[in-house]
């Protein structure tokens, strides 16, 4: 599977991404040359080698066209793994490095939401692209839940019935939302 060319906005990104890697290493050598420690208030080294670890993340970040559930918390879980590897980058700057990595619709959405945060992101992408991101997804999975070799008819309806609760009440409250927007009263 290759990926798509990049266009202007995601070469210039990389450019200025590659320019101030190769500044960083630059300016880390010139450091090391004349025998100075680095400033400790500086952390040159360790933006440079969280700038490594990021890129070798991004190498195995696959494409995310949000498609389907559990695409979404693989790709989630793989972005996690990389604000964890790199605790000192902000995060706007870590989605600057994956947007490449995302499809078109799916950036617009993240750009529409408040994404300044890895919990934000989160968020955002599990209630748009995630599973059970509406009722109607949560009813479809209740209705389709096969019931286990071995396990009791009866203990199976009560099991599944404590998990519709939810789900019933979670499509009240999307219904009587729905009735509000609308000008509906009860």
């Amino acid at each position: 599977m290759t990926r798509p060319p990049l266009d202007d906005t995601q070469r210039a990104e990389k450019l200025e991404a590659k320019r101030e890697l190769k500044k960083l290493q630059e300016d880390l050598l010139n450091l090391a040359m004349q025998g100075e420690k680095t400033p400790a208030a500086d952390h040159s080294a360790d933006i440079l080698l969280e700038t490594q670890i990021l890129c070798n993340h991004l190498k195995s970040l696959p494409k995310f066209t949000g498609t389907n559930p559990e695409a979404t918390q693989i790709f989630l879980a793989r972005v996690n793994g990389i604000t964890e590897s790199c605790p000192t980058l902000v995060f706007t700057r870590v989605l600057g490095a994956i947007k490449p990595n995302i499809a078109a619709q799916v950036i617009k959405t993240i750009d529409a939401a408040d994404c300044s945060t890895f919990r934000k992101f989160s968020d955002c992408l599990s209630k748009n692209y995630g599973c059970y991101s509406n009722v109607y997804h949560r009813l479809e999975e209740w209705w389709l839940k096969p019931k286990p070799y071995g396990e009791s008819m009866t203990n199976h309806h009560c099991k599944i019935t404590s998990e519709l609760d939810p789900v019933i009440e979670s499509f009240k409250a999307t219904i009587i939302k729905m009735k509000k927007d609308q000008g509906v009263e009860d």
